[in-house]
C-alpha cells in the first residue's frame, strides 16, 4: 500500500517545552529477533511476494508511570525509538535499516502484561535501488533513502521489575512518496520475540507544552513538492497549491477534521500530454478536494489522516482517481503556525509528498 513515507521524520524529534509539576519516567532497551515475508501488493512485485527476511529491531522505549500524564491521555502510553536492521531473501531488494520515532497506547493493561498499539514513523537506508543496468528488477524502490511507516501490536510480559519478554506483529512498509521513479513501495509483515531490560526511572518537572487549541480552529496552508514521472525518471515536476482546514477538539488527543484544497499537478500535466488517446482530451491538471479526517494531538505534533473527493477533476481516472487518502505530521509553532509533510495517494498509488506551512487565523 502507497501509505508512506518521509512524514515521520525531523519534526517528530523536536517535542514538547517549557515548565510545570513533576513527572516520572521509566526507559527501557529491548532488543527482538525479527522474521517476515514481502506481500507484493501490485502483480508487477509478484516475483518478490513471499520472499523472506529476518534480522532484529531494537527499541529504546520512554514510559510516563505518573498520574499526570494517565489524566492527559486517558490512557497508559509509551513512546521512544526503533532501530530495525533486516536482510532480505531477494537479492534485488539487498537489506535496509530503519530509525522509527513510535507511539504505544496501552490496548489491555494489567500487572505484569500489557498490549499495546504501535504507530511508527521515520527514515530508512536500503542497500540496492533499482538501477537501469544493476538491478532492473527492484521495481519497489530507485533511491536509498526512503520514508518508512509501520502499525502493529507489541506484547509486554515482566518478569521482575527489571526484565520483560516482548512480542510484536507489524506491518511494514516504506517508499520515497513518488519523489522518485520506479516507487511502487515495499510492504513487509513481521513477527518478534524479544528480551526488554529496565534501564533507570527518573523524575523531573513536567514541561508545560505549547498546545493546540482546546475547542476548534481554522487553518489556511500552502503547499509545494517536487516529483518524478515512471517514464522521465530524471525530469522533475512542480506540484503546488493551498488548502483551507477546520478542526474540532474531542478530547486532548483527538480531533475531527474537514477541509478543501486545491493544486495542480505538472506530472500529470505530462503523463496525459504524452498519452496516446487522452492527450487530444485537453484535461486540466487543477484538482480541487474536499476531505473529511482524524487528528491524533501529541503535545505540539499533530498526525493527520483524512479520505477525500476530487469535485473538481478533468484528468481521467487511468491517472488519479476520484478518491484519495492523506497522511502527515507537522509541527505547531506559537499556536499560530504550523509547518509538516504530507503525503497524498489515491488507493494504493502515491500521488504527491508534500511541504506545507500553515497559519492558524482563528481558534479557542
Amino acid at each position: 500500500m502507497e501509505k508512506k513515507v518521509y512524514f515521520f521524520s525531523i519534526f517528530i524529534l523536536l517535542s514538547v517545552i517549557s515548565k510545570a509539576q513533576e513527572k516520572s519516567v521509566q526507559w527501557h532497551l529491548g532488543v527482538s529477533g525479527i522474521y517476515g515475508k514481502v506481500w507484493a501488493h501490485t502483480p508487477v512485485l509478484n516475483y518478490l511476494g513471499g520472499s523472506n527476511f529476518s534480522g532484529i529491531q531494537i527499541d529504546f522505549n520512554r514510559t510516563r508511570t505518573d498520574q499526570a500524564a494517565y489524566d492527559y491521555a486517558k490512557t497508559h502510553y509509551s513512546s521512544g525509538f526503533s532501530l530495525q536492521i533486516y536482510s532480505f531473501a531477494a537479492p534485488e531488494l539487498g537489506s535496509t535499516i530503519n530509525g522509527l520515532y513510535f507511539i504505544e497506547p496501552v490496548l489491555v493493561y494489567k500487572p505484569n502484561f500489557q498490549l499495546k498499539l504501535r504507530a511508527a514513523g521515520g527514515f530508512n537506508y536500503a542497500s540496492n535501488p533499482w538501477n537501469l543496468i544493476d538491478n532492473p528488477r527492484n521495481g519497489a524502490y530507485s533511491r536509498h533513502t526512503s520514508g518508512c511507516v509501520l502499525l502493529g501490536l507489541t506484547m509486554r510480559y515482566k518478569f521482575s521489575d527489571y526484565s520483560a519478554l516482548t512480542g510484536n506483529i507489524i506491518y511494514n512498509h516504506f517508499s520515497n512518496g513518488s519523489t522518485q521513479n520506479p516507487n511502487l513501495g515495499l510492504n513487509y509483515p513481521q513477527i518478534g520475540i524479544g528480551y526488554e531490560g529496565f534501564i533507570n526511572e527518573r523524575t523531573s518537572k513536567i514541561q508545560k507544552t505549547q498546545n493546540t487549541f482546546k475547542n476548534y480552529y481554522g487553518e489556511v496552508y500552502g503547499l509545494i513538492s517536487n516529483k518524478s514521472h515512471p517514464d522521465t525518471k530524471t525530469t522533475r515536476y512542480p506540484v503546488y497549491g493551498m488548502g483551507l482546514s477546520f478542526g474540532k477538539r474531542l478530547s486532548n488527543l483527538h480531533a475531527l477534521t474537514t477541509g478543501l484544497e486545491v493544486f495542480t499537478d505538472k506530472s500529470i500535466r505530462y503523463a496525459m500530454d504524452s498519452h496516446p488517446v487522452h492527450k487530444f482530451g485537453n484535461y486540466s491538471d487543477v484538482f480541487g478536494g474536499v476531505s473529511f479526517g482524524h487528528d491524533f494531538v501529541f503535545h505540539r505534533m499533530r498526525f493527520t489522516q483524512q479520505l477525500g473527493y476530487y469535485f473538481f477533476k478533468e484528468a481521467p481516472d487511468f491517472f488519479i482517481g476520484s478518491i484519495y487518502q492523506r497522511y502527515g505530521v507537522d509541527f505547531t509553532i506559537k499556536k499560530q503556525f504550523t509547518i509538516g509533510l504530507n503525503l497524498n495517494s489515491s488507493l494504493q498509488k502515491a500521488i504527491e509528498f508534500d511541504l506545507r506551512v500553515g497559519w492558524r487565523f482563528f481558534g479557542k
